[in-house]
């Protein structure tokens, strides 16, 4: 199972770029010749914004619009120059509020959380395209490199489609109409998806043509996103520290007195990592401890029954081809044992829909906002998690040091992969502790290297996250290596998914708990390096379930399991299972004493036995189920 959250990106671009909300792609097909030049039209097009010699007086920009989005009202601001520098300010009150910047070739990003970090991947290629954009630097030689394209007419015959490639950005598709020659919207590719963004209500700003509204829908209402114009300043003169890194502005954590360090045993769940966590100083609840998760989440229920008032309804996306609804907190304080985060905010989402896949109730995950404000130290093999203050913190261990970059919030490492009868392959991969299962290969990644044409045997694997369930194949690979430790014979999740995190094109992977459990690992942020040491566990071999069932436990009591799937020609297919059977006893066990997450490691014994007693239609049977190896 894996709880990949992805936290929707709230910065949008104004002027002839797209509000970065992930929608549904409005295609056209470029099929027609068009009627004059790609100078013609380029130039029809400079003369509609304005004309070249007023576009290029302007060197500077300062654009502030209001912003409409899942509910939330508020502002977003741009600044930025002919040269390419450029900041992008979300201000949703205070749900959320972060600053994008780029200079010199390098960006960097302040979340909501206060904390700073290097802006890499997709998120450094949008801000890029922005900024050549922005700078109308198609249209005038000599500024942002890149280049224009004229591919045609889009399928009504009403608009010329231009592609835009900034160097070191985003291609972004610009649909230009016939009669007018201002653009009526832009597509640009997003992680599962393409971004679509419309113009409307075009004016007349100091001589230059800006769209005075820009929509965006994704299909559902209630997501649907809008900038509206509200001041521009042309030529404006800027603080020299405008486009300089931010500083840091979280909230500093809280220790026990005196110390610079908290240390506490986590519950392992499977190979997930539950924390108690105190929400305002209430009562301890179990939270995911997710690298993988953006911005932390507080369960709804959770929420509501702690009197917390969440604002605004927004998308969010994981794992599997669904979402679900996201709201936002603020002024929050979670608590870990020792030390206390003032998280500034948080996000609600429904949890109780994963619950069954756990076994149980699981409140909340912590993620990216907490666990950056520390060195983080998770000794897998001792069940416990290390938290330093980044300020007083040396690394003497004997591990070997892995540096990353961040995908949003994520931290991204570079890995070598074979599998018999391919080529070696590299890719970048997420660290996601609150992944609990195998490497997990994105299916654009599986697509572009023919993954799944070597032969080897594959079979289904379903796994449940934020979005549902995702569609896996599950399979051996000849070695894994990160850093310099090779794991041979790693089995590895190939994803068929064509939404969600699985079908992120910006990542070859990701990296779960069944590999990370063979090391102690630090995470140093602050750094962007992460540290790993092998444990007593790193010779394990690994091993895939060999009964398959796929089994959940329904709440409120969890007191049955019920079968979800039944792989085919396995031995629980063989055997007579069906998907809907409850499994009340194991080996005359009530099941009710048997936790979910144990049978991940009971039903790994190859040639092992169980006896399950199966109700089906109101009637109670005795089954034998052998386990077997299956990859």
């Amino acid at each position: 199972m894996r709880l990949a959250i992805r936290v929707p990106v709230f910065f949008c671009l104004l002027g002839m770029c797209a509000c970065l909300f992930t929608v549904t792609a409005i295609h056209a097909q470029a099929n027609e010749k068009p009627a004059f030049s790609k100078e013609e039209i380029l130039n029809r097009w400079a003369a509609a914004l304005g004309g070249r010699d007023h576009l290029a007086n302007v060197t500077a920009y300062h654009i502030h619009s209001q912003l409409n989005a899942g509910g939330l009202t508020g502002a977003y601001d741009e600044q930025g120059d002919a040269h390419g520098q450029r900041k992008e300010s979300v201000d949703l009150g205070d749900a959320f509020k972060q600053d994008n910047l780029i200079s010199g070739g390098k960006g960097w990003v302040r979340d909501s959380s206060g904390k700073v970090h290097d802006l890499s991947g997709e998120e450094l290629q949008d801000v890029v395209t922005s900024a050549y954009e922005e700078s109308f630097s198609y249209l005038l030689p000599g500024r942002m490199p890149g280049h224009v394209e004229i591919t045609g007419e889009d399928a009504a015959g009403k608009s010329y489609v231009v592609k835009l490639f900034p160097t070191g950005g985003k291609a972004a598709t610009i649909y230009l109409d016939k009669s007018t020659f201002l653009p009526l919207r832009e597509e640009r590719p997003a992680a599962s998806n393409t971004q679509t963004t419309t113009f409307s209500d075009w004016r007349d700003v100091s001589g230059v043509m800006m769209p005075g509204k820009m929509f965006q829908s994704n299909g559902d209402p209630k997501f649907d996103g809008s900038l509206t114009l509200e001041k521009v300043d042309w030529n404006p003169v800027f603080d020299a520290q405008v486009f300089s890194k931010p500083g840091e502005a979280a909230l500093p954590v809280q220790f026990a007195a005196g110390q610079h360090e908290a240390a506490f045993p986590f519950e392992p769940a499977g190979n997930h990592i539950l924390v108690p966590v105190r929400v305002n100083g209430s009562e301890p609840a179990w939270f995911f401890f997710d690298s993988g998760a953006d911005l932390s989440v507080i369960d709804a229920a959770w929420a509501k029954k702690l009197g917390l008032v969440s604002k605004g309804a927004m998308g969010i996306s994981g794992s599997g081809a669904g979402s679900a609804e996201l709201g936002m907190l603020s002024d929050v304080s979670l608590g870990l044992p020792g030390v206390d985060v003032p998280a500034k905010t948080a996000a609600t989402v429904p949890l109780a829909p994963m619950f069954s896949f756990f076994g149980r109730e699981i409140n909340g995950v912590v993620g990216y906002d907490v666990i950056s404000r520390f060195v983080v130290e998770i000794d897998y093999a001792g069940h416990m998690i290390h938290l330093h203050d980044p300020a007083n913190y040396h690394y003497s261990g004997h591990g070997t040091a892995v540096p990353f970059a961040f995908l949003g919030n994520k931290p991204l490492v570079h890995a070598k992969v074979a599998i018999e009868g391919q080529p070696p392959l590299e890719g970048e991969f997420t660290i996601d502790t609150g992944a609990g299962g195998f490497v997990a290969f994105t299916s654009p990644f599986v697509d572009s290297h023919h993954l799944l044409s070597a032969g080897f045997k594959t079979i289904d694997s379903p796994s449940a996250g934020i979005g549902g369930v995702s569609r896996d194949l599950a399979g051996r690979l000849a070695s894994l290596q990160i850093g310099p430790y090779i794991l041979p014979n790693a089995i590895a999740a190939f994803s068929r998914d064509n939404r969600g995190s699985g079908s992120n094109p910006n990542q070859a992977g990701n990296i779960g708990g069944e590999l990370l459990r063979r090391f102690t690992v630090v995470f140093d942020y602050s750094h962007q390096v992460m540290y790993l040491e092998p444990n007593s566990q790193f010779n394990d071999p690994f091993d895939a379930g060999m009964s398959g069932l796929s089994l959940v436990s329904p709440p409120p009591d969890f007191s049955s399991f019920r079968v979800a799937f039944v792989v085919p020609d396995s031995p629980a297919s063989l055997a007579g299972f069906k998907a809907g059977d409850i499994v009340t006893a194991i080996d005359g066990r009530p099941v009710k004493e048997i936790s979910l997450a144990s049978t991940a490691k009971m039903f790994r014994q190859d040639g092992r036995t169980y006896r399950f007693t199966v109700q089906r239609d109101g009637k109670t049977m005795d089954v034998p189920l052998k386990m077997r190896r299956m990859i």
